[in-house]
């Protein structure tokens, strides 16, 4: 049986609500001053992410979704092939696609023409859960065929992939996000914020600095 991705109706308002949760959130234990003023760099972070918002719609998100109907289809990837149940497919899945972006990251770091369109994400003088939405559209063009590798060799249906989505942006934004967290928590949890890049938003290639040496979003490959 097929299985549908999850409706924009579901997406749209975790979406939403967690970046207006995390920014309330920022307000009332912000991590440290701004070096610019916190609108005025919302609304150019908000810009940047609009654009690759859009290319992400109307481009990415079609080819994407038709892939995983095919995927699914012809039981392709490694996922179809185990042909697992629901409860295990899923947590598999997210492991999995964390794990490979982990991968992208480190290139998107390491390869010259990648880090060109990167660079614009670290570029921001501060850091909160809007610069989780500061990318240049480019890059999101150069991510398409790593994201059709991940999709076809793990073998993700529709359903499987918006979970992964979802779940990627919240913790995207949480990473992020400029919350004062007690540092008991982040150690037990491997919990990881605007406090490991506090002191560096680099704009240099290859550095070793926290910023550009931490990769995962949902799990600790990092550790």
């Amino acid at each position: 049986m097929r299985r549908n991705p999850l409706p924009s109706l579901v997406i749209v308002p975790v979406a939403l609500g967690a970046f207006l949760l995390l920014n309330w959130l920022e307000r009332r234990r912000p991590l440290r001053r701004h070096v610019e003023p916190k609108l005025r760099r919302a609304a150019r972070n908000l810009a940047l992410g609009a654009g690759s918002a859009v290319f992400i719609q109307l481009a990415e998100m079609p080819a994407i979704l038709a892939l995983c109907r095919t995927v699914e289809g012809n039981r392709w990837g490694l996922l179809q092939i185990f042909g697992l149940p629901a409860w295990l497919e899923i947590p598999a899945a997210l492991i999995l696609m964390d794990y490979t972006f982990y991968v992208w990251h480190v290139l998107l770091h390491r390869v010259p023409l990648f880090w060109r369109f990167h660079v614009v994400h670290h570029a921001d003088l501060d850091l909160d859960s809007s610069t989780a939405l500061r990318f240049h559209f480019g890059e999101e063009m150069l991510s398409v065929p790593w994201r059709a590798a991940q999709v076809a060799l793990i073998g993700l249906t529709p359903l499987t992939f918006s979970i992964w989505q979802a779940v990627f942006f919240v913790m995207v934004l949480f990473h992020h996000s400029e919350i004062e967290l007690p540092i008991a928590w982040e150690g037990r949890l491997n919990m990881r914020n605007a406090r490991f890049a506090r002191d560096a938003r680099p704009i240099a290639e290859g550095c070793g600095c926290p910023a550009c040496t931490r990769f995962s979003q949902v799990t600790p490959w990092n550790r």
